[in-house]
C-alpha cells in the first residue's frame, strides 16, 4: 500500500465541547438504548464535505470520489487510512428521557424515543485530528447538521461552547467564512441571512449537493420551533420534501437545523439540490409546498 505522506502535512489536534441543543436521538444496535458513538460523527462529515463540492462532480464524479477518498481514506487501498480521527474526551453523565420525534401529533397518540435531553449540562467532548480545513468542516458541520434520528427537521443539533464568543458576528457571516475556507468561492451572500452557491451546475450531477442556506427568526424556546417545523412538514407533504413508498425513500432535500445565538433558538435551512430517481416520473423543480414550508420555518409560524 502506498503511502500519501502529503495528506498527513499540517495536521492538527483540537477538543472540542458539544452542548446538545435538541433532543438527540443516537444508539446504537438496540434502538431504545441511547449511545454516543463516532460513525455518525464521520458520517455527518463525509455529508456536509460532498455536499460542498459539487465543483469537483461537475465533470466528472471520479473528482468527488478522489477528493473524499484523499481526505477520509478509503478500503480499496488507493489512499490507505484516513488522515482524519475522530475521539471522544470527556463524556459527562449526559441527561437522557423520552421525546416525541413528531411533536406536532396528538399527545396519545404520538411515539416516544429515548434521547439525549438538551439541559444545561448536556455536553461532551471529543478530540478532531485531522488538517485545517477539516476542523472548519465541523464547525460548519455542527452549525447546519446534526446527529440521529430526525436530524434533518431539527432533532440532533449542536453547538461548539466556546471560551469567547463573538456576539457581533451574525450566524450567515461565520457560515460564510467557514465555507470559504473549506471551498473558496463556492458559495456568495444572498443577503444578511442568506447564502447561495456561486454558480449553477449542470443537470446532471444528481446528488444532494448544497444550493442555499437560509436563517430564520430567533424564537426563545426550541420546543415551538420543534412544533412548527412538524407542523409545517406534515401540512406541507410532498415528493419534494421526503418521501417512502414501498422500498423506495428519498430523503428531503430541505434540511433544516437549530442553532443558539445568545440564548435564542434560530431555524437554518439548507437546501440541497433535489436529485430523484431517474427511473420516477417526477418533474424536476421545486414545487410550492416546499415553499410554503420554507416560509413557515423563516418567519417562525405556519401561514
Amino acid at each position: 500500500m502506498e503511502f500519501y505522506i502529503g495528506r498527513f502535512k499540517g495536521i492538527e489536534r483540537k477538543t472540542y465541547e458539544l452542548e446538545v441543543v435538541t433532543p438527540m436521538f443516537l444508539g446504537g444496535a438496540d434502538p431504545k438504548d441511547v449511545e454516543l458513538r463516532i460513525p455518525p460523527i464521520k458520517g455527518m462529515l463525509r455529508f456536509w464535505w460532498r455536499a460542498l463540492h459539487p465543483d469537483l462532480a461537475n465533470n466528472n464524479y471520479d473528482n468527488l470520489r478522489k477528493g473524499e477518498s484523499g481526505l477520509f481514506g478509503d478500503a480499496g487501498g488507493t489512499y490507505g487510512k484516513s488522515s482524519v480521527k475522530i475521539q471522544f474526551s470527556d463524556i459527562y453523565n449526559l441527561p437522557h428521557s423520552k421525546f416525541r420525534p413528531l411533536p406536532h401529533s396528538d399527545v396519545k397518540k404520538s411515539v416516544q424515543f429515548e434521547g439525549f435531553n438538551p439541559a444545561s449540562d448536556s455536553k461532551f467532548k471529543i478530540i478532531v485530528t485531522g488538517p485545517e480545513n477539516i476542523h472548519k468542516l465541523f464547525e460548519f458541520s455542527t452549525i447546519v447538521g446534526g446527529l440521529g434520528k430526525r436530524n434533518r427537521r431539527g432533532f440532533g443539533s449542536l453547538l461548539i461552547k466556546k471560551e469567547k464568543q463573538n456576539g457581533n458576528s451574525s450566524i450567515i457571516d461565520t457560515l460564510y467564512n467557514l465555507i470559504n475556507e473549506i471551498n473558496p468561492n463556492s458559495y456568495k451572500k444572498c443577503n444578511e441571512n442568506c447564502l447561495e452557491i456561486s454558480q449553477p451546475y449542470s443537470d446532471k450531477i444528481d446528488y444532494p449537493y448544497l444550493k442555499k442556506i437560509q436563517i430564520g427568526k430567533e424564537n426563545l424556546d426550541y420546543n415551538s420551533l420543534l412544533k412548527t417545523i412538524g407542523e409545517s412538514s406534515h401540512k406541507n407533504k410532498s415528493d419534494y420534501t421526503g418521501f417512502v413508498e414501498g422500498q423506495k425513500r428519498f430523503s428531503s432535500p430541505l434540511y433544516i437545523s437549530i442553532t443558539k445565538h445568545g440564548s435564542n433558538y434560530v431555524p437554518i435551512i439548507s437546501m440541497l439540490n433535489v436529485s430523484f430517481d431517474p427511473k420516477t416520473q417526477r418533474e424536476h423543480g421545486i414545487d410550492k409546498k416546499t415553499q410554503f414550508f420554507i416560509n413557515d420555518i423563516m418567519n417562525n409560524g405556519i401561514n
